[in-house]
């Protein structure tokens, strides 16, 4: 499996709050999905996307992006026609809040993880909202692993039981380390 890479180069054309960010890449990427119908579509399904994006680059001292400044969006996909799809289109799109500029995509070297550093790695909504605010640590752990089983059938077909693949190979441990984020 190829893991493709696109860096998005966005204009701000807005002061933004880091705690704020994610809605408006959201916004962002939605605006771009809707630009081809049957991406539109799948944004409305509930289905993995098979895409994930982290908070732009560099992130500021003072934790606020700066208007008139110039970051980098990076997304993540499997899928190669979606990772054409996001190169295309995303330098052409507009927000209230970015002006897509350029683009640039890569197939990452296949390696081996040995942890995962990242700002969002995965976000979590339950029924009452999103997991900071009403899960505890083992339910979200608890979740992780039901999410995880349904992404590997995603790849490798129907698993029933969880107990049916080797957890110990996908993870080891989940630390939090803003202690307040699962309290």
């Amino acid at each position: 499996m190829k893991v493709y890479q696109i860096r998005i180069k966005l204009y701000l054309l807005k002061d933004i709050m880091v705690q704020d960010v994610q809605i408006m890449l959201t916004r962002f990427i939605d605006k771009s999905l809707f630009a081809k119908e049957n991406l539109g579509k799948l944004h409305n399904t509930n289905t993995y996307k098979n895409y994930c994006y982290d908070l732009l680059s560099p992130l500021e001292k003072d934790k606020i992006y700066k208007k008139g400044k110039i970051y980098t969006l990076t997304i993540r996909t499997i899928d190669k026609d979606m990772a054409e799809f996001f190169y295309e289109v995303c330098p052409n799109i507009n927000t209230r809040e970015f002006k897509g500029l350029t683009a640039e995509k890569r197939v990452l070297p296949r390696k081996i993880i040995e942890f995962i550093y990242t700002l969002t790695p995965m976000i979590i909504k339950a029924e009452n909202g999103y997991w900071k605010n009403c899960m505890s640590q083992e339910e979200f752990e608890q979740r992780f692993i039901i999410n995880l089983t349904k992404k590997i059938n995603n790849f490798k077909g129907d698993i029933n039981d969880k107990d049916e693949i080797n957890m110990e190979k996908f993870y080891s441990t989940i630390e939090f380390l803003k202690k307040h984020l699962c309290q």
